[in-house]
């Protein structure tokens, strides 16, 4: 017997949901068919689960971070993508996270910044795609 299909807004709508079990995010994120789509895409990307563990990355890095914002940028790229960013990586890493904490005018503005650049991070292709 053939599997019922599963439609395009069904997927949407579990992409979405704040209590999806992390196999099926895997498995949505895992589906070329389905990274083709950029309202998934960013949907999985804001998945409230994304952010959590931003966060919880983030505090991994939080040590790093108070020794230089170039040292958490190194360590966050050596621990999720298994490299050192490249100069211009560097850069535009380590202006990305000024900007931010300044954007955020907050007692945990690190905090608050470091969690925002580990969900860029999560975002990257290289991140996404096993070669």
């Amino acid at each position: 017997a053939a599997s019922p299909q599963i439609s395009d807004a069904e997927i949407l709508s579990i992409a979405a949901m704040r209590d999806v079990s992390d196999k099926v995010l895997r498995y949505i994120a895992g589906n070329r068919k389905y990274r083709q789509n950029r309202q998934l895409v960013l949907l999985l990307l804001n998945n409230p689960q994304v952010r959590e563990a931003a966060e919880s990355f983030a505090q991994r890095l939080r040590p790093a971070a108070e020794k230089s914002l170039a040292a958490a940028v190194e360590s966050a790229y050596l621990t999720a993508l298994g490299r050192l960013p490249s100069k211009a990586e560097l850069n535009d890493s380590t202006a990305f996270l000024e900007r931010q904490t300044a954007s955020y005018q907050k007692p945990a503005a690190l905090n608050l910044a470091l969690a925002d650049f580990c969900q860029a991070i999560f975002g990257l292709n290289e991140f996404i795609y096993v070669e």
